[in-house]
């Protein structure tokens, strides 16, 4: 089979001496990676095996971290509405606040606003390295944009000020810039593959709504080698690696090339505009390839192995990341970063490019108790991340941890059954005798009423599994805790996200958080633990209750609360990072989709995010030994997926129980159409959002076993027969009354409702009146 030639840098110098105008080489086929549209990629071995002796590069902790004492924020937009607008900032582990622009010069018009952040007025900002905020309109959440992160270590501070232009981006993204000046210039837009052989680029429009049309561009395509050169070396051969160029008639165009694209190469286009020196850049991006039949034939992994693989010997890294041009992993002593105590020296090490897009290393030595990250460098840019795969992390879930299973299990955990279907005492015949108690580890124990016999363990694992605790009030004594649950003969408990979440864990900061913002999905959370900095402590301790609690007079299993929807922050997520645009949901105009009213959400019929799931769910059915999942705002998760999870569970264990909220927090951004997936090989179509909330039981309540469901929570049916849980929530003074307090007289149509949740019928969605 005939191969195209792969050019490397050298061999691309030695052609521009025979051939004077570099610009007039279209080499599009030479960077191609295949012959034909079914032809395998070839992949390279270089970089997939490396020495922990001998690291690419090696990063000393000596660099100071500077941080502002005053933050000055600059927002302009044309559209005349700002004087609606505010600031909403925060920082990690701090909540969030509206500020009111200052009365200054920059904001004397309805198209501006700004705001001075002191940091010593605000303590928590100066402890911080970076700043989140968005833009929104005043005392709402309408029209805000995307969380936008302000690094502090990317920008100069110029005599303790920290000032920052922003600008509306693509979607709701903000664009950040150093001096006014930069904003204000014209420039392309976005620069998108809209196939693999086209590139279309957009140039934005002057005040007046006029189009600026670019003098000339210049398409640089930069591959591993040139992106693993110094600076000196990138500026000698950039002249190599110039792709195409022209000179554009109008302000959209298109680039055209002869052959397919390489994926893996950062696309870069420099242009220039009449009337100004200042030559603007920007990377190509590729989030329309996403749903191309090519990408999803040869850039879909199906392997078991993502993440860190652990041996005495060597740790095998593998990243999904088939757009990235080069992938770098990190090897860290401490699991924190400078910034709030750790450090950040470091030992780089190259990767290889696999089939289906995964970068890869096999690391010999042996690298247990060792921290990790990935730098990735593609249309986002070059950014430090964590995997999406991480099994354990440090403090503040900064850097993934590298460690032996076997040791993270606490004594006797052998004697968990793996297996519970038709285990005598732990086994449950149908649904309908599950019994299920949803509780939060924190709330819980933070109570007055637990006290403690081990000391001040209060919010943790261990008080969570403390057996002995009482509370004595008016002479009279009750059991609390641990021993209460057990006498509540509960089946399972249903714990709040324990998974490692978007807050901070250092035990002086460590707030309530109810834990709907995933960080993580396979890390334990490490504000629950007694020791917030070691990995296996928080592990160790979460599985000590899973043992604890199996082991009790009920056999009670643990179910997690697991929230697959949405992140806490869909634009700082390790998943936008690895792969920008592909494991969220977007509009035609590349704004978020809020179906669960968290500003985003996540894309689970993508065919990598929906295989994330599955594996997530083995992860903590296998190691942890969890009996069961309930999925928030199930009805955003594809139907798809959710029959692959059950088939997965159910095949590990017939007793694992799966089921959640058949519905959305408010539908598709308020639209009610159906995003359609297709599974070719059971030649069906599966649905999420709008009807899919009947589906749903329809599709996945099939079984040949009376547990082989997933089932869906009515929450009309508990209000009914309990009361409502709304205490002073949406304007209702007074919990409402259930079924069970109510005389005859008052009953209403509480009776019906109980009667279709005793049937297994959800008759009520969010936004209905039971």
């Amino acid at each position: 089979m005939k191969k195209k030639l792969l050019l490397t840098a050298s061999l691309l110098a030695g052609l521009a001496l025979i051939i004077p105008s570099c610009t007039a080489l279209d080499r599009s086929g030479e960077l191609d990676e295949v012959d034909t549209f079914n032809d395998p990629i070839s992949y390279s071995d270089v970089d997939k095996v490396a020495d922990v002796n001998k690291p690419f590069k090696i990063k000393a902790d000596d660099e100071e971290i500077a941080r502002p004492d005053v933050i000055r924020l600059h927002y302009h937009n044309d559209d005349n509405g700002c004087l609606t607008r505010r600031f909403y900032t925060w920082v990690t582990g701090v909540d969030g606040v509206e500020r009111k622009p200052n009365l200054g010069e920059w904001n004397a018009t309805d198209m501006a606003i700004e705001i001075d952040l002191t940091t010593t007025e605000y303590a928590d900002y100066k402890d911080s390295i970076s700043l989140f905020f968005i833009i929104k309109v005043a005392g709402t959440w309408a029209g805000q944009s995307e969380d936008t992160e302000l690094d502090y270590s990317k920008y100069a501070i110029k005599d303790g000020v920290l000032e920052i232009w922003t600008i509306p981006g693509e979607g709701t993204s903000i664009e950040l810039y150093d001096n006014e000046d930069d904003t204000k210039l014209p420039k392309i837009q976005t620069a998108k593959f809209t196939d693999f052989n086209t590139i279309h680029c957009v140039s934005t429009v002057d005040k007046n709504g006029k189009a600026w049309i670019p003098t000339e561009y210049k398409l640089y395509a930069y591959d591993k080698s040139y992106l693993t050169s110094t600076t000196a070396s990138q500026a000698a051969t950039k002249q190599f690696y110039l792709f195409k160029s022209g000179n554009p008639t109008t302000s959209q165009f298109d680039i055209k090339f002869h052959y397919t694209a390489k994926i893996n190469i950062q696309y870069v286009i420099e242009s220039r505009f009449p009337g100004y020196d200042k030559t603007q850049r920007i990377i190509v991006s590729s989030e329309y390839l996403y749903e191309n039949s090519r990408f999803n034939q040869y850039y879909t992994y199906s392997g078991n192995d993502l993440g860190a693989t652990y041996t005495p010997t060597a740790t095998t890294f593998k990243l999904w990341s088939p757009i990235s041009a080069l992938v770098t992993v990190n090897l860290y002593s401490v699991g924190e970063p400078k910034s709030i105590g750790g450090s950040d020296a470091c030992d780089t090490y190259k990767m290889g490019y696999s089939k289906g897009g995964v970068w890869e290393v096999t690391i010999k030595g042996d690298l247990k108790g060792k921290y990790y990250t990935y730098t990735v460098t593609n249309s986002a840019g070059t950014i430090e991340t964590m995997d999406p795969y991480a099994k354990a992390c440090g403090i503040n879930g900064y850097r993934g941890y590298i460690y032996d299973t076997k040791d993270s299990n606490p004594e006797n955990w052998d004697t968990v059954p793996s297996v519970w279907n038709g285990k005598q005492g732990y086994d449950i015949a149908t649904p309908q005798d599950l019994t299920i108690y949803e509780v939060h580890i924190r709330d819980l124990t933070m109570d007055e009423t637990w006290v403690s016999n081990k000391g001040n363990q209060r919010g943790t694992y261990n008080a969570f599994s403390e057996k002995g605790t009482t509370y004595t009030k008016n002479g009279k004594t009750v059991t609390t805790g641990y021993d209460h649950i057990e006498e509540l003969g509960v089946k399972a408990i249903q714990l709040l996200p324990v998974f490692d979440q978007d807050n901070d864990e250092r035990p002086e900061k460590m707030k309530f958080n109810w834990g709907y913002n995933p960080l993580n999905y396979n890390c334990v959370e490490g504000g629950y633990s007694t020791n917030a900095y070691d990995p296996l402590t928080r592990i160790k301790e979460y599985k000590n209750l899973i043992k604890a609690y199996s082991e009790n007079a009920n056999h009670t299993r643990v179910i997690m609360d697991v929230v697959y929807n949405h992140v806490s922050s869909a634009s700082s997520s390790c998943f936008s990072k690895v792969m920008p645009k592909y494991y969220f949901r977007y509009d035609a105009e590349w704004n978020y989709m809020d179906g669960s009213g968290c500003s985003n959400e996540v894309k689970t019929d993508a065919p990598m995010m929906s295989k994330f799931i599955v594996d997530s769910l083995l992860w903590w059915a296998t190691e942890y030994k969890i009996k069961g999942f309930r999925f928030d705002l199930m009805g955003l998760i594809d139907t798809l997926t959710l029959k692959n999870a059950k088939e997965a569970m159910y095949e590990l264990d017939p007793d694992i129980y799966l089921y959640g909220e058949g519905w959305t927090s408010g539908g598709y951004h308020g639209r009610n159409e159906v995003i359609s997936v297709t599974d070719s090989a059971r030649n069906n179509v599966f649905t999420v959002g709008g009807a899919s909330n009947d589906l749903i039981y329809s599709q996945l309540w099939e079984s040949n076993a009376s547990k082989g469901v997933v089932g869906g929570f009515n929450n009309a049916g508990r209000d009914n027969l309990k009361g409502g849980n709304d205490d002073g929530y949406n304007g209702n003074p007074y919990p409402t009354h259930g079924f069970i307090a109510q005389g005859s007289e008052s009953v209403g149509n509480k009776s019906e409702e109980v009667t279709n949740l005793l049937k297994g019928i959800n008759s009520w969605a969010p936004g209905a009146n039971p």
